[in-house]
């Protein structure tokens, strides 16, 4: 019942932003007006090509700018650059309900991404904890704006999260785990890189994690079923992008190469991205969000648990050490992934686009830092609340736009340096 409730908060809440300028059905930014594009010519055309979309401007239905093609036709066809899985889902949809019904699907798939990564820190850490982190982070700028955008990060986070679940819940019905959760879970992970290919590591990590644990129940065949199916799937994608695009991702058609850099050199100086996306006082993750930085704080728990051996003294305790741990390894192949392989290190609509997917399981481990440190936890939260509500009134009254916001220098100064000096100061009091 508490789940229920939860989904239906962050749904209103989500549903609720859709009232701000810059998301109603003729506003939406570029990005978006390009999904959109690509969702009218399935619903009009049956195809993918968008050129009598460009040559009837039918951008602008959605966005109030000019848009101009990507790149040149290829094999006779003028494609855009974006995965065709949410404009398959949303293709219906815009016949059904138009553009307000695709952003209500992206609402609904947010919220049911925190709803699960309430499920998920569950397996750390009791109610209210829980339930707390998921509120928090879930109604944080990053999570509000992602919400409101139309794009493949709400689904993607959707997808991600329940896979993990059936994954854990394959580990805990070790010696006879059910066939059916393997395939839940495989469904899940092969609809990723239809999405976005962006998704695809994180997904790697949730795959790995559900074969290892299939095949060391005893399950080997039914481990392999799961693989087979992700791997048939990848195949598939890579077969009709390299018919369709001329790569196995959609981003081959646009200009430049596909992660935007070229050669190793280029891909090794990204490395300050880890720092960026994070800690950029104007636009880092800490900054609109500082209560993720109780995500670090569980990181240091999960090392010092490990470190401690605390499971063998402590019941439940290496359930919770391998949900934090399959916890921290998503968010971290998502981390590099934004960082070395995104073509721009910030969304065109809100900063931490590319670690929109991993917010359910920082969720999770956000859950762990909080019950350890409630206080400071609920210091944090409080700030990121107001950061949000402050958000909102500036997009209401028109003094920012939600797609990009623009955060005052000094607020994420501030926010930056009360998240990382609040763990800090939690850790060496704990360590002491």
């Amino acid at each position: 019942m508490r789940l229920v409730v939860l989904f239906g908060v962050l749904f209103a809440a989500y549903a609720g932003t859709l009232a701000l300028p810059g998301r109603g059905s003729d506003d939406r930014s570029a990005r978006e007006a390009r999904y959109l594009m690509v969702a009218t010519s399935l619903h009009e055309d049956g195809d993918l090509a968008v050129a009598d979309e460009y040559r009837d401007r039918a951008y602008r239905e959605f966005h109030h700018g000019v848009l101009r093609p990507p790149s040149e036709p290829h094999a006779g066809r003028l494609l855009e650059g974006v995965g065709i899985g949410l404009p398959l889902l949303a293709a219906p949809l815009l016949g059904l309900g138009g553009v307000t019904a695709v952003a209500l699907l992206c609402a609904a798939s947010m919220a049911l991404a925190m709803t699960l990564g309430a499920v998920l820190a569950r397996r750390i850490v009791p109610d209210p904890w829980a339930t707390g982190a998921a509120l928090a982070v879930g109604l944080s700028p990053p999570a509000l704006g992602a919400a409101a955008a139309i794009g493949p990060e709400p689904l993607g986070a959707a997808l991600l999260a329940g896979a993990a679940v059936c994954a854990l819940r394959i580990r805990d019905a070790d010696p006879n785990p059910p066939l059916w959760l393997a395939i839940v879970a495989a469904l899940q992970l092969a609809v990723l890189p239809w999405l976005d290919a962006e998704l695809v590591l994180a997904g790697l990590v949730v795959l790995a994690a559900t074969v290892r644990w299939m095949m060391g129940s005893g399950r080997r065949l039914q481990g392999l079923v799961a693989a087979e199916i992700v791997v048939f799937s990848a195949i598939v994608y890579v077969s009709v992008d390299e018919r369709l695009y001329g790569g196995i991702v959609p981003h081959v058609v646009l200009a430049g190469p596909a992660t935007g850099a070229e050669g190793v050199l280029e891909h090794v100086e990204r490395v300050t991205r880890l720092v960026t996306l994070w800690g950029d006082p104007a636009s880092g993750l800490l900054a609109w969000a500082p209560v993720l930085g109780l995500a670090f704080l569980a990181l240091w728990l999960l090392w010092r648990s490990r470190h401690e051996r605390l499971a063998l003294a402590v019941p439940g305790q290496r359930d919770a050490e391998v949900a934090a741990t399959l916890c921290a390894l998503v968010c971290g192949a998502q981390l590099l992934d934004a960082a070395f392989l995104a073509r721009a290190e910030h969304g065109a609509w809100f900063p931490g686009l590319h670690l929109v997917a991993a917010l359910p399981f920082a969720c999770a481990l956000c859950a762990w830092g909080l019950r350890r440190a409630p206080r400071a936890g609920l210091a944090l939260a409080a700030l990121t609340a107001a950061i949000a509500v402050w958000l909102l009134v500036a997009v209401a009254t028109g003094s920012t736009r939600l797609a990009p916001p623009e955060l005052p220098l000094w607020l994420g100064i501030l926010a930056v340096a009360a998240s990382v000096g609040t763990v800090a100061a939690v850790a060496a009091t704990r360590r002491g």
